[in-house]
């Protein structure tokens, strides 16, 4: 081979690296757009779904339900939870658009902050002590848990910290 058709063959590997690359960053982007559409269509759904004690903005507590509201609240709660651990999980691995992820926080931050979620998140934390980094993340922001949390967390990760 010559020196130009080795130039050439660099060149073509060159460009075929390139492009693989660019593939793999507008996938990338592609996946982090379509989980984000695919949260934001969850959220609309469980607003739609949940009880009226979880959409409002009452200071309702859980211990003035009725038995059977108070399951229905919690089963909610439960799948609240559930989607934001996904969507910690996805926003811990940047998998989900940091925008949507603010959005997000802001959320939960005041859901968080009214007394019917405090509480339901108190009754329902043991059954997420497993997602460790979620557990912490969301016990920052309950007081008779933030001493449990690691001490490299820091107060400003709060995210589902009522205003105390």
């Amino acid at each position: 081979m010559d020196g130009l058709a080795i130039w050439a063959a660099l060149g073509i590997a060159a460009c075929g690296f390139g492009g693989t690359i660019w593939a793999i960053l507008i996938n990338r982007e592609t996946l982090r757009t379509q989980n984000t559409l695919m949260l934001f269509e969850r959220y609309a759904r469980f607003d739609e779904t949940a009880p009226s004690e979880l959409t409002g903005k009452g200071s309702q507590l859980l211990a003035k339900l009725t038995p059977q509201k108070r399951r229905q609240v919690l089963a909610s709660a439960r799948s609240y939870f559930n989607l934001c651990s996904e969507e910690y999980a996805l926003g811990d691995k940047n998998r989900i658009d940091q925008d949507f992820w603010r959005i997000w926080l802001d959320g939960l931050k005041t859901r968080m902050a009214q007394p019917i979620w405090q509480d339901c998140w108190r009754e329902l934390e043991a059954g997420y002590r497993a997602q460790t980094d979620f557990w912490d993340f969301m016990s920052m922001g309950t007081p008779e848990f933030r001493n449990a949390v690691p001490q490299y967390r820091s107060q400003d990760e709060l995210v589902a910290s009522p205003a105390t």
